[in-house]
């Protein structure tokens, strides 16, 4: 019996920790479309402590009617580029391994000589499901020239799961 009481409180605090007022860059229904378009904040994924312009990634989550997507935005200290197809893996808690296909190709852009790159990525509802239910471990980004490998801090993971939550 106190096992269960002590499993339901742990469930109840962890759903109260997620839940949070969503922050959305956008909002709305098209006026041409009629569809629903909701796209989150930024939150942080990796972000160098000295400089964050210098090595960093953050996640968007998007919803457009009935579709998902991943938006990451990067910055590196050199010209990067993502082929179409090229994956971004996500590892969970639970050591799955998700893979995301990158939507179309893109290449850095220079920023005061620091890289800049906004990358779509097509995110299916079950794993949407997967990300609001089990936190990020760890992110492979990969590029057309090599990968890049983000460790998610445990502050950052509960962010991505709360902002993840904010799509429905």
């Amino acid at each position: 019996m106190k096992q269960k009481m002590f499993c339901l409180m742990f469930l109840l605090f962890s759903f109260s920790s997620i839940s949070q007022d969503c922050k959305y860059d956008k909002d709305e229904i098209d006026s041409f479309t009629g569809k629903k378009i909701k796209i989150t904040s930024k939150a942080t994924v990796f972000a160098d402590v000295m400089d964050p312009q210098n090595k960093s990634l953050f996640f968007r989550f998007n919803l457009v009617d009935a579709s998902t997507s991943l938006s990451v935005s990067c910055w590196s200290y050199s010209i990067v580029s993502i082929s179409k197809m090229d994956k971004l893996l996500i590892k969970l808690s639970n050591n799955e391994i998700i893979e995301l296909e990158c939507l179309q190709p893109v290449v850095a852009s220079s920023y005061s000589g620091k890289w800049h790159l906004d990358i779509d990525y097509f995110l299916s509802t079950e794993n949407l499901k997967k990300i609001q239910t089990l936190s990020i471990v760890s992110v492979r980004l990969s590029t057309t020239s090599n990968n890049i490998d983000y460790d998610v801090k445990p502050k950052n993971a509960i962010k991505l799961m709360a902002s993840a939550n904010c799509i429905n």
